[in-house]
C-alpha cells in the first residue's frame, strides 16, 4: 500500500568483547555472542531493510566461566551493573555500516538514579558518534533513553534513565542536572569539551 514508506528494524546491538584478549576461549565466545545477538538475523533480512535502528547501552566483557561477564576496574559501570563504555558504541555503528544502509540510534542512555553519569554519557557517546560520521558511517538520527523514568519492560520502576525524574504518587516531573546538558547540546546543535 505504501511503496515509498521506509521499511527497517531496531536491533540492541551491545559491545560484545573478550574480557582478556589474549584468551583464544574468551574471543570466540565473544565472536559468536555478537554474531548471534546481532548479525545472523540482519544477514537474513539485510537485502529488505531501508535502514537500521541501533539500541545501544552498554560493552559486555565475556569470561569463560561463571559469572561470563566481567565488568572492568577502569571504567564506570551504571545501576544495573552495565560497564558504561562509549567507545562500544562506535563499534556497535561500524559493524551496522557492513549492511550499506542508514542507521537510527533509537536508544542510547543510562540507568543512573543519582545522575551522577549521565551528562557525561551523553556527550561522550555524541563524541563517538560524531567520530562514526567522520569516518563514513551513514547515521541519520540519535534519540536519548528517555527523557522520563519510565517502566522498563523487564526491570520495572527501579532503572532511573530518565532526563526527568517522575515521582510516581504525583506523577510529578523534575528535571535532572543532565537535562539542562542535553538540552544545551540541542539547542547549540554542539558539544562542549573540556580539555
Amino acid at each position: 500500500h505504501f511503496p515509498n514508506a521506509n521499511v527497517g528494524l531496531t536491533t540492541l546491538s551491545n559491545d560484545i568483547v573478550p574480557a582478556r584478549k589474549w584468551c583464544p576461549l574468551e574471543r570466540a565466545i565473544a565472536a559468536l555472542g555478537q554474531y548471534v545477538s546481532t548479525d545472523l538475523f540482519l544477514k537474513a533480512v539485510g537485502s529488505k531493510m531501508d535502514y537500521i535502528g541501533l539500541d545501544y547501552y552498554k560493552r559486555s566483557r565475556i569470561f569463560w566461566r561463571p559469572p561470563f561477564i566481567r565488568n572492568p576496574k577502569d571504567n564506570p559501570i551504571n545501576d544495573m551493573n552495565w560497564e558504561i563504555c562509549p567507545e562500544g558504541m562506535y563499534n556497535a555503528l561500524k559493524r551496522l555500516d557492513r549492511y550499506g544502509v542508514p542507521i537510527l540510534i533509537t536508544e542510547n542512555g543510562v540507568a543512573d538514579a543519582e545522575d551522577k553519569y549521565r551528562a557525561d554519557f551523553i556527550k561522550e557517546h555524541l563524541r563517538y558518534l560524531h567520530k562514526a560520521i567522520s569516518d563514513g558511517v551513514d547515521v541519520r538520527g540519535y534519540f536519548h533513553w528517555s527523557l522520563l523514568d519510565n517502566f522498563e519492560w523487564a526491570w520495572g520502576w527501579e532503572p532511573k534513565f530518565g532526563l526527568y525524574t517522575v515521582d510516581r504518587e504525583t506523577f510529578k516531573r523534575t528535571p535532572r542536572a543532565s537535562a539542562k546538558v542535553y538540552k544545551e547540546i540541542c539547542k547549540n546543535n554542539a558539544i562542549k569539551i573540556e580539555v
